[in-house]
């Protein structure tokens, strides 16, 4: 009798599928939910350099900052809908550092530079959350030299 389930090779592909398959979803669900969190990333990355870029032409005048961080979150001065589920401008730090010149090692005066940072949990398919444990959380920071003084 075992021998003819031995020989019997007329199902084996179905057998071979169910066994492969749930494995296969799988795996490209997890690269499905990586590659979104590697677009999350990137949306963040570009949203802290638009903000940043900003505030360093504005002159990082502490009246720009709650525009800036709308721009950060919703890519609108004057806010709207997050481009991220889940992030609002209380996610957003905003500092400002001054390196002294006394030396001259640099050219002008002292150097003012704007430092914007981020963090955020990520909140995907799940699928990352299940193989990482604890928290996935994506952070981010942009630092320009502060060179205007403009009103917009």
């Amino acid at each position: 009798m075992i021998y003819r389930f031995h020989k019997d090779t007329r199902a084996s592909i179905s057998v071979e599928a169910g066994l492969a398959l749930p494995f296969l979803i799988l795996l490209g669900m997890g690269a499905a939910d990586y590659s979104n969190m590697l677009i999350s990333h990137h949306k963040m990355q570009a949203s802290l350099t638009n903000a940043g870029a900003y505030l360093a032409r504005a002159g990082a005048a502490p009246a720009f900052e709650d525009r800036a961080k709308n721009l950060a979150v919703t890519g609108a001065l004057s806010g709207g809908t997050a481009k991220l589920p889940g992030w609002t401008k209380d996610d957003i730090t905003i500092a400002y550092k001054t390196t002294v010149n006394t030396g001259g090692q640099y050219r002008g005066l002292d150097v003012k530079v704007v430092q914007i940072s981020t963090a955020l949990d990520y909140r995907g398919f799940g699928l990352v959350n299940a193989i990482v444990p604890g928290r996935v959380t994506m952070t981010d920071s942009f630092e320009a030299r502060i060179n205007g003084g403009g009103t917009s």
